[in-house]
């Protein structure tokens, strides 16, 4: 097999993986945006997912300007743009988990800029009535740390 078939179907691979992990921590959590870099952008849980239904084909594949790469058909989180900032400023970061607050809102562009700055080179920042951002280096260890986090912060 040359080396750029063996090198497309190493990515199919790691999407695949990407997309069964994300399907299994949304089924841990209650209402979290679960997202994962790719060679071409990242995948996104969609918008208002129903967790418990959650399947590996409705995650949404997108570069970081938003725009489709993949087949699925549902809209993307509203937190997408949050999640590219985040990539685009962190050229470490794999995976990003945002763990909802109370009362969600969406996250406009001034917002992801905001939020981008205030993660710095930190591995989450809590922001009041919007939740907790946490990245890793793995989809687990973003979601460990956003569940530390909210542990440390239950009233």
């Amino acid at each position: 097999m040359p080396p750029i078939y063996r090198l497309h179907a190493a990515r199919r691979s790691a999407t695949r993986r990407q997309r069964n992990e994300i399907v299994a921590l949304a089924g841990e959590s209650v209402s979290a945006t679960i997202s994962a870099r790719t060679p071409t952008g990242m995948i996104v849980t969609p918008s208002r997912p129903p967790h418990a239904s959650l399947r590996a084909v409705d995650l949404v594949e997108l570069d970081l300007d938003g725009q489709r790469r993949g087949r699925c058909w549902l809209e993307p989180s509203t937190e997408w743009p949050l999640h590219a900032a985040i990539y685009r400023a962190r050229g470490d970061i794999e995976a990003i988990v945002h763990a909802h607050g109370p009362r969600p809102s969406a996250a406009s562009m001034a917002q992801a800029l905001r939020v981008t700055a205030m993660l710095g080179a930190g591995a989450a920042v809590r922001i009041a009535q919007h939740g907790v951002i946490a990245v890793g280096p793995t989809l687990r260890d973003a979601f460990e740390v956003a569940r530390g986090v909210e542990r440390r912060h239950v009233v």
